[in-house]
């Protein structure tokens, strides 16, 4: 122990105050059990203490590592999460203080001064010192030593190394040498604590501490450094444990800031994830019920063709005008003949069967180049281009009639259905608008349907004859 250091032991740091409320949560009761044992022998055999005193002070430190081991629990969670976070560390520091300040100091200054002594102020001062040391130092080191949720050191081993180098530095006599034989120098290890919570993690700076105390306690031990170049041992030990309590607290409060910012973080980030998932599902969804809804309002249900509005979009999304290797455009307009007979005769869901059947029909006989919709009850609709005069047009329109006259058996009742067909070039720039094509159509349908049964119309035909003669 260094000369004049005012007692037979000169400790800054009590390692074994700081690793006990980590045996406690490790071995619970049992550990308690093996820290007064293990100090009462101490204290006996090693310092000489008589037997009543060791034995007073054994169980103030069993009491203080379980003490601090249960308030830690119920203040930070039962896996000392003492570093999570800058209130967590307040909490760690208040629970250490407060159980060193007013339980285990004053049990170890009654039993080595006595209250009564000049040395008690003295004493229960250097013990409170020595237990906030080795909690501020030692605790946190063994902490995120075994913890797994930290950083690897094996990725800090670099600034590990320069942190420990420059604590060498600070703690020899080279600062002498050049005329810096001051305390201040002491404090350019601060810089280096704070680079390391900020970059490397917890279980870093926790690691750099604990090397710098060992590095401090030994070197000034030695007669080295600052603190044993600024006083006598009796006074540098309250200066190197002082420092060493600033250097773990600052580092300790620090590196909690850095992890509770960096979960936070993910959080963020997690939750910026989850929100970008959900968009993405519900745009999805969105999509598929525009489709669905797409389907509903241009598709017929029943005959699987277009409606009336899907129609409509089909044929304006076309090109304008003919190709002359394409042929021209031709709408056909159908209304089927007898048709109300078979309802009225057979049911609706007989007559529905009947439309599904003359839907397929009409798109075999049109071809893949047409256009086949339902927009009506028993009216259909058919744009139609490769057509290369109104001449195949008609025998189109008659090939559909045709289809329409193939006798069904409903209900073993024969049913003879035809059709009348009214048709126009389909131009829409000289027409204006889809609709007014379909309503010319029209016209010219209910034209030949005026004609008869199995009737074809052009638009710009006169007044209504049979043309039934134009079927092929």
């Amino acid at each position: 122990m260094p000369d004049g250091s005012g007692s037979p032991f000169w400790v800054p740091i009590w390692f074994s105050n700081g690793i006990a409320p980590l045996l406690v949560r490790k071995f619970g009761k049992a550990a308690m059990a093996g820290i007064i044992i293990a100090s009462y022998t101490t204290e006996t055999f090693v310092m000489d203490m008589p037997v009543m005193n060791a034995a007073v002070i054994a169980l103030a430190n069993g009491l203080q590592a379980g003490l601090v081991y249960r308030l830690l629990v119920r203040l930070t969670g039962p896996d000392l999460r003492i570093g999570d976070s800058p209130g967590a560390v307040v909490r760690f520091l208040a629970v250490t203080l407060i159980v060193s300040v007013g339980i285990s100091s004053p049990i170890g200054t009654l039993a080595f001064e006595g209250w009564h002594s000049p040395q008690s102020l003295i004493t229960w001062t250097r013990w409170t010192l020595g237990d906030m040391t080795a909690f501020v130092i030692v605790t946190p080191f063994c902490r995120f030593l075994l913890s797994r949720e930290t950083t690897p050191l094996s990725r800090s081993l670099g600034e590990i190394s320069l942190a420990l180098a420059l604590a060498v530095l600070v703690f020899c006599d080279w600062s002498r040498t050049i005329g810096l034989p001051f305390l201040p120098i002491s404090f350019v290890l601060f810089p280096a604590i704070t680079l390391l919570a900020v970059h490397a993690g917890r279980r870093a700076t926790a690691t750099v501490t604990f090397g710098v105390g060992l590095i401090a306690a030994g070197m000034t031990a030695a007669g080295f450094g600052p603190f044993a170049a600024w006083a006598e041992p009796s006074i540098n030990i309250f200066l190197l444990q002082g420092f060493l309590i600033a250097l773990g607290v600052s580092g300790l409060l620090l590196a909690a800031l850095t992890h509770d910012r960096g979960v936070a973080h993910k959080r963020v980030q997690a939750t910026l994830r989850y929100l970008d998932r959900l968009v993405d599902e519900r745009t999805e969804e969105l999509h598929q019920a525009n489709q669905r809804l797409h389907r509903v309002i241009c598709y017929d249900g029943l005959t699987k063709c277009y409606s009336r509005q899907g129609f409509i979009e089909t044929v304006e999304a076309l090109p304008d005008g003919g190709e002359p290797d394409r042929g021209n455009r031709y709408l056909l307009y159908i209304d089927l003949d007898g048709f109300k007979a078979v309802n009225d005769t057979h049911g609706h869901r007989q007559g529905d069967a009947l439309l599904a059947e003359l839907a397929e029909r009409f798109l075999l006989v049109s071809g893949k180049h047409a256009v086949v919709a339902r927009i009506g009850g028993d009216e259909f609709v058919v744009a139609s281009e490769h057509l290369f005069s109104r001449q195949e047009a008609t025998a189109l329109a008659a090939r559909l009639i045709g289809a329409c006259r193939h006798t069904r058996n409903l209900r073993d009742s024969p049913v003879e259905i035809s059709a009348s067909i009214g048709i126009t070039v389909l131009n829409i720039r000289e027409a204006g608008s889809i609709t007014e094509l379909l309503d010319r159509a029209d016209t010219a349908m209910y034209s030949a349907k005026r004609s008869g049964r199995g009737s074809i119309r052009w638009v710009d035909e006169g007044p209504a004859g049979d043309l039934s003669a134009a079927m092929i």
